[in-house]
Order: structure tokens, then sequence, then C-alpha cells
């Protein structure tokens, strides 16, 4: 009895240890499980707009990282136990991540995430002034918030503040065709309305002029400085000539000097031309001495031959049935026209001003918008500068170059845009972002075009594109050129080129295979996952057991003890 006794003891003992160990266990588990979670911040104090602490009903939103949406909002004033001008919010975010308080969209602090669960934070900020970049219209000092005809008022959009109401950029509400058809010393007029209900003046018009492979441009004369006209062109003048065959209007494009742009596409314009049209010479001044046509125009100075450099991004540009002919050195290239340079902003306003109106008439997808409303709020609010204003240079010029096959006879012709980035000779450049705009009449897609240098991401596939890097090195230069199969010289594309903005990403790339691992080295621990709902239903079920099982132990030992 004694012996069974004492093994009653051992065998209970053993159990205890067994439970002890079950629960130790499970507690591992459970702490494990806990320490995946992210850490919950608490920010908390008073919020003050332009010198005022009266800021009840403001909006305090609360951004984790890059991410364009809140992870949490408060209205101040809205909860009695936190009080009036006070605000109070609290979010979760994993330690080091960083973040961001703003005040009706302005930015009021960042923060780096920590276990530190109660943060003590007065905000203090200005309204912004008339231009900068906006997400609420109580945000702006003039009350008003718009992204080109819409009025903004929400913490994921993007606007400009504006002293008069939400306007719809530059209009162009009608087109005339003067005549459908020309015969002999005829003139054709062309007359377009156009009309700018935003902040700035109109600058320039012009349209695209297509015949056969030929397109020309036509410049309208702007006759002052102002915001609406009702422009006409002789698109035959005295000085032009035209030869028999059907002309189309293709498009109109109109700039003010905010970098604002409208492109409209036009159908249906079209005239025909039926005998070469009768020129009148130019009376204005005497021909050159020695013989010659007196009084007729100069004959044009012919374009240089493309450079070597040129060539070689035409070749990559060719399409398929080019390929064996330039490789046997039977295509012939010729330039079409002097490079044109063109010019990219160099002032914050500018800048903020071209991605606003990519954002609102050529960007589609909410990712690229997003990542270039980012951009425009870096740059309205002083987070980035533009890479001349940091004293680097963006150059920029298109040339246009006519493929023939001498075999087949066959034409292309490619648009070479050289665009290269250069850091100032005394310091470097840090996150450098350059964005490309190319409208969808120069391509529909990125895949009809041929990135020369530097190969950028894909924002949109319509195309944008973004160039990034964290370091441009002193005086360090970077070719960003590419090809597309269309004369686009009318059609151009919108460049914005900034550096130092602190949320800039390089652009997501494939991650390389892991390298093989030593016998005699150890790989690398994998970085610690969060939680997912299949953990969290481990832990339970682990707990539920242990706890019946310890439920099911002490009521047996009371039945042997009875």
């Amino acid at each position: 009895m004694v012996l069974r006794g004492e093994r009653n003891k051992m065998t209970d003992a053993k159990k205890a240890a067994l439970i002890l160990a079950i629960f130790a266990l499970a507690g591992i588990l459970a702490l494990s499980v806990y320490a995946q979670y992210e850490k919950v911040n608490f920010f908390k104090g008073n919020v003050t707009i332009g010198g005022s602490s009266s800021t009840d009903g403001a909006v305090v939103d609360a951004f984790i990282g890059s991410s364009s949406s809140p992870a949490k909002s408060y209205t101040v004033g809205s909860l009695p136990s936190v009080g009036s001008g006070k605000y109070a919010v609290d979010f979760s975010c994993n330690s080091g991540s960083a973040a961001f308080l703003k005040v009706w969209g302005i930015n009021a602090t960042s923060w780096t995430c920590s276990d530190l669960l109660v943060n003590d934070t007065n905000l203090s900020v200005s309204l912004t002034a008339n231009d900068g970049t906006c997400s609420y219209a109580n945000g702006c000092s003039s009350g008003i918030c718009c992204s080109g005809s819409t009025a903004v008022n929400s913490s994921t959009s993007s606007g400009v503040c504006q002293a008069a109401g939400c306007g719809a950029g530059i209009t162009i509400p009608a087109f005339s065709l003067s005549a459908s058809s020309i015969t002999t010393s005829g003139t054709v007029n062309f007359t377009v309305n156009i009309s700018s209900v935003l902040r700035y003046n109109i600058t320039s018009a012009n349209f695209t002029l297509v015949t056969g492979s030929t397109v020309v441009s036509r410049n309208f004369t702007i006759p002052s400085s102002g915001k609406d006209f009702n422009l006409s062109y002789k698109i035959f003048a005295s000085s032009e000539t035209a030869s028999a065959g059907t002309y189309n209007v293709t498009a109109v494009q109109v700039n003010d000097n905010g970098s604002i742009r409208n492109l409209t596409a036009i159908t249906n314009m079209n005239f025909t031309v039926t005998a070469v049209a009768t020129t009148t010479p130019d009376t204005g001044g005497s021909g050159p001495s020695g013989g010659g046509d007196r009084g007729g125009t100069p004959a044009p100075t012919p374009a240089p031959a493309p450079s070597k450099e040129t060539v070689e991004a035409v070749k990559e540009a060719l399409p398929a049935t080019f390929q064996v002919a330039a490789d046997a050195g039977n295509v012939e290239y010729k330039t079409v026209a002097a490079p044109e340079i063109k010019q990219v902003p160099a002032k914050a306003e500018a800048t903020a001003s071209a991605i606003e109106y990519a954002v609102d008439y050529l960007v589609k997808t909410e990712a690229a918008q997003q990542e270039l409303g980012s951009i425009q709020q870096a740059v309205s609010s002083g987070g980035a500068t533009t890479v001349q204003a940091s004293g680097g240079s963006v150059k920029k010029t298109i040339e246009v170059v006519e493929a023939t096959n001498k075999v087949t006879n066959d034409k292309v012709t490619v648009s070479v845009v050289k665009l290269s980035v250069q850091a100032p000779p005394d310091k470097e450049l840090k996150n450098v972002e350059v964005v490309e705009v190319i409208p969808k009449l120069a391509a529909s897609n990125v895949n009809q075009v041929t990135f020369k240098g530097e190969k950028p991401i894909v924002l949109e596939a319509d195309p944008v594109v973004k160039w990034f890097f964290s370091q441009i090195s002193k005086g360090q230069n970077k070719d960003l050129s590419y090809a597309i199969n269309k004369d686009i010289r009318n059609i151009g594309t919108s460049t914005v080129a900034v550096q130092g903005r602190a949320e800039a990403a390089p652009p997501a790339v494939e991650v390389p295979p892991a390298p093989e691992v030593k016998k005699e080295e150890k790989p690398a621990a994998p970085p610690a996952k969060k939680p997912t709902p299949l953990n969290t239903m481990i832990l339970v079920v682990v707990v539920a057991v242990v706890v019946v099982a310890a439920w099911l132990f002490l009521k047996g030992r009371k039945k042997v003890m009875k």
C-alpha cells in the first residue's frame, strides 16, 4: 500500500509538471504571436492653425509611411473627454516606421513609431496660399481647393488652392474651317475659340496638320496676354505653298504661363487641295545682289545628318521588318528637322502645375495619380526642389529621323527624345525623381517606347514612367533617352525632375535569387512575419486544449481522492 501511494504521488507530480509545461508552452506561443503584432501609438495635444487655437472642426489625419490613405482621422473638438481645440488619435504601426500627422491636409509633424504608446505632440500649421497643394478646402487661405474643374475636400485627394471657383482648365469650345476645298490662290482659315478659366494667361496655341506621311504644325498668333481668345489662322498664306491632296487638322494644343496645357484631338476636320496654290511674292524686300529671284523665300537650310548616337537610338526602335536591312547597313537615316530643345519646368510653381495638369487630364490609374500627387505636394510644401533649383541641369531635345529601307524603299519616322539629368559640380543630388508623361497621341502604350539609357519604372502603361536615383554624384550625368516610331514634335511629352523628397522610394525590382549558402555559413534569419488569422486560430485552439485538459485532470483527481 505504501509503495502504491508513493507511485500515486510520483504520478501526480509528473502530471503537475506536465500541466505546468503545457501552460508554459502556451504562454510562450501567446507571447511569440503577440510580439509580431504592430504596436499602438497614441498621439494627443493642442491644434493651432495660423496662430488661432479655436480649431474645433479641423480634421487631423495620421499617415503611416508612404500610404496615401490615413490610418486614423480625428475631428478636433468632437469628443468632450479630449477637449476643445485638442486632438487624440491612436493607430498601429511597426517600431521604426515613419508616421505623419496632418491638419486639413497640411503637414504638421512627423514621427518614428516606437514602443512608446503615448506621444504628447502639439500641432501648429499655417493655411496654404493660392497655387499651393491642398487636400481640403479649409486648408487653403482662400477656402477653395481644386483639381481641374473638381472641388477637392478629402485626405486622399490632391488639388491646388485657388482664389476663384474650380474651373475646367483650358477649354476649346469651338472650331471652324472656312472652306472644304482650295483650288488656286485661295486661303483656308482655321478658327478656334479658347478660354482659360484658371489663374494663368494663355501663351501659345497651335494645330497639327497632316497630309499623307507629312505632319506639320501651324501656330496661332496670340494678340495679347489674356484668358479668352477667338483665334484665326490662314492655313495657306502668301508665304506658303500647298501640294494637291487631302489635309486633316488632327489636334489643337494650348499652353498658358503656368504650365497648364490642353491637347484636344479632332476628327473629321479636313479640306482638299485640288490644285497647287499659287503664292504672292514677298514685296517687302529685295533679293540678294548678284542675281536670284527677288522677293522670293530663301531655300531652307538643310538639317544636319543625325549623329552616330542618334542613329543607334533609331536602330533600336526600328520595326522588325527593318532589322535585317539595318544589320546589313541597308538603311538610310535622314534628319527631318533640326533638333528641338524642350523646356523642363525649373520653378516649383511651374513643376507643381505641370504635375497637376498631368494628373487631371493625362494620368488615368489611381496608383500613378497618387505617386504624382505625392511629388506635387512635396514640391509645393518645400519638401522637394527641382533639380535645376538645386544647381543641377535637365536637358531635353527631340530629334526626328526618317529611316529608309533601301531594299524595300519602306520609310519609318522615329522621334528620339534625348533627356539627361546632371548633378552640379559641387554637390550631389539625393532621391532624384524624373517623371515622363507621354500623351496617347505620341504612344498609346509603353511597349511602343524604346528606352536607350537608364531604364525607368512604369507607373502607368498609358504611358507614365519614372526614373529614381537615390544619389547622383557631383557632376554625374544620367542618360534617360528613348525613342518612339512617330513624329512627336507637335505632340510633345511632359517632364518633371525633382530631388530631396523624403518619402521617395526606388522602383520595385525583381528580387534576385538567393546566393548559395556555404556549409560553414549560416543563412540569415527570415524577417518576422505579421500575425495572420491562422496564427491567431492556432493560439486559441492551443489555449482551449490546455484549459480542457487541465479541467479533466483536476476532475479526475477529485474522483480518485473520493
